[in-house]
């Protein structure tokens, strides 16, 4: 079902809807994007948050990496849990959301370059997740990496045919 999507929200949604099935504990998911252009993360897909209240929440590279590498777990390479959600980096971005109580997180690296961060919240239990549910989001690495590749190609292209759009512009008219 993943690598047959056939735009980004339906690949995205597939693929939080399949780890959401393996991964039940998991109650919402959000999906932080690394924007090239500006060297941003923002929320780009969700599952269980309506995205529109979550666009304007920005980290910089090294505020994700804090946020969630710094007081966690790896339980799996680039795999985090946090029981500990508290003192967060960055909890004030987030704060009228509610605060989950635990949290899986997975990296997803691609050219050495983390271009996302897949971060499945629970507001019920601390202790949500475990070393099985990390192995599981384990397995859905490769389909988050083509996932994410796909997206960033994607924006590549759509910025690029942006400019050839504005450049075309500016020539009719001047």
């Amino acid at each position: 079902v993943i690598n047959r999507a056939e735009n980004l929200d339906e690949l995205f949604n597939s693929l939080l809807e399949q780890t959401f099935i393996v991964i039940p504990q998991g109650e919402k998911a959000a999906v932080f994007l690394l924007n090239k252009k500006d060297n941003l993360f923002n929320i780009a897909f969700t599952e269980g948050y309506k995205i529109k209240d979550l666009e304007k929440v920005i980290f910089t590279p090294e505020e994700l990496k804090t946020r969630y590498t710094k007081t966690s777990e790896e339980v799996e390479k680039g795999i985090y849990i946090i029981r500990n959600t508290g003192n967060l980096f960055g909890n004030e971005k987030l704060s009228e959301f509610g605060k989950a109580k635990s949290m899986l997180v997975m990296a997803v690296e691609i050219d050495n370059l983390i271009e996302a961060y897949v971060v499945f919240d629970n507001y019920t239990d601390s202790n949500a997740f475990d070393s099985s549910a990390a192995r599981l989001l384990n397995r859905f690495r490769e389909h988050a990496v083509s996932a994410i590749s796909k997206a960033q190609a994607l924006k590549t292209l759509q910025e690029k045919n942006e400019e050839i759009v504005m450049t075309q512009n500016q020539l009719i008219h001047s």
